[in-house]
């Protein structure tokens, strides 16, 4: 047996009747004691109930977790402390303050030759962190509108996960037409510098955030996405609703031969996909308007019901948005390097990297050249950019 100082509770009944239910999303992946009960205290304090703390009671367990299992324990136990931060909106000073708490009692335990404890710690401050800027799996989207004002970062994104943007394609191939484009910070940063482009994000029907960087900002201005909707997992994921309900698809974009083998490879993937045909654009297919309408021209000969535009940011926005009253085709997917993916003509980051908002810096190290000022010069603007909306956010507060 063992002692431990994790609080247990003992409720009045107007409590229980008024707060109501703990909530166990805050807990998935983790048994009791991840942020169950800080919501609860929290959510009590508000309706005015007065808390009392006594330090001589304690919880007891039977044993304590060996090894790797409390490690795990201690990160599942910080990610719920972390999502009670976002669900609470604490400010980002006193979020990151609860994160680098455990750091302190880190280097507390390696002073006192504790490398054990050490790790329990960090543990801990890494599944606060996580918990702080990732969803729970099962939270709730608003599935009334789908739309996210990610303050004045750009228009409206919307706040749909990958299963849900897939039943609404599959909705609109029957009932609607509409352009999909994915933003990233360059998209964000275009946005804010170029009116045409602007008019084009404006116009599409869904704007899913492909960059994590959209996401976390999107969570530190207060209006938190679910997740990530990169065009590289979309195009994939339609294919397969493609295969499965026969609709057909058109692959536009890229150099020479590459539309034609991402086909190839996704129809093995995928048997029964319908290629209804692919286009390669000439090299300064911005520039050329006789490639340009040639394009639309391929297109529409074919009639696809669905349209991948891999042209790259920003040619495939304003070609898609300029052409649309034109196209004959029920949905249109802007999807950047999706088809040099699918191709296998270009590695893709890791799914960690992916994860950690790191594919920027795999794909700035297989491309320097053209990547380079992008990534590293032009996409700074996009972090004052997400300042002047948090500081925007604290003065709306105040006011």
């Amino acid at each position: 047996m063992f002692r431990c100082s994790a609080p247990g509770l003992f409720l009045r009944r107007w409590v229980v009747e008024n707060v109501g239910k703990f909530d166990e999303l805050l807990g998935v992946e983790a048994p009791w004691g991840s942020g169950e009960e800080l919501d609860y205290v929290l959510r009590a304090l508000r309706l005015g109930a007065r808390i009392w703390y006594e330090p001589g009671l304690y919880v007891i367990h039977p044993r304590r977790e060996p090894g790797l299992r409390l490690i795990r324990r201690a990160y599942r136990y910080g990610k719920g402390i972390g999502r009670v931060l976002r669900k609470h909106r604490y400010s980002i000073v006193f979020s990151l303050y609860m994160i680098a708490r455990p750091f302190g009692g880190a280097v507390g335990s390696l002073l006192l030759l504790r490398p054990g404890s050490a790790v329990y710690y960090l543990a801990g401050a890494a599944g606060r962190l996580v918990g702080l800027i990732q969803p729970g799996p099962l939270e709730e989207v608003d599935k009334v509108t789908g739309g996210v004002k990610v303050s004045s970062l750009m228009s409206s994104l919307n706040a749909y996960r990958m299963s849900e943007v897939l039943d609404l394609v599959a909705h609109a191939l029957s009932s609607h037409r509409g352009y999909i484009v994915t933003p990233n910070t360059d998209h964000v940063v275009r946005y804010h510098r170029d009116p045409a482009f602007r008019k084009a994000v404006d116009g599409a029907w869904l704007r899913l955030a492909d960059g994590m960087p959209v996401v976390w900002a999107s969570r530190l201005v207060g209006n938190p996405l679910p997740e990530r909707v990169a065009g590289s997992d979309l195009l994939p994921e339609l294919c397969r609703l493609a295969a499965e309900r026969a609709y057909s698809v058109f692959f536009l974009g890229g150099r020479a031969g590459v539309a034609r083998q991402a086909a190839e490879n996704l129809k093995s993937r995928y048997r029964g996909l319908k290629v209804a045909g692919t286009y390669t654009p000439v090299e300064g297919f911005a520039q050329d308007p006789h490639d340009q309408e040639a394009a639309v021209e391929a297109v529409n000969r074919t009639e696809p019901d669905i349209l991948f535009v891999g042209l790259g940011s920003p040619v495939q926005e304003l070609w898609v948005h300029r052409n649309w009253d034109r196209l004959r085709v029920r949905v249109a997917v802007c999807c950047g390097a999706a088809l040099d993916y699918a191709a296998g003509t270009q590695p893709r980051a890791p799914w960690w990297m992916r994860r950690a908002g790191l594919e920027w810096l795999w794909r700035l190290v297989h491309e320097p050249r053209r990547l380079w000022r992008r990534y590293l010069v032009d996409d700074l603007a996009f972090f004052g950019l997400v300042l002047q909306a948090v500081w925007a956010k604290r003065v709306r507060r105040r006011g």
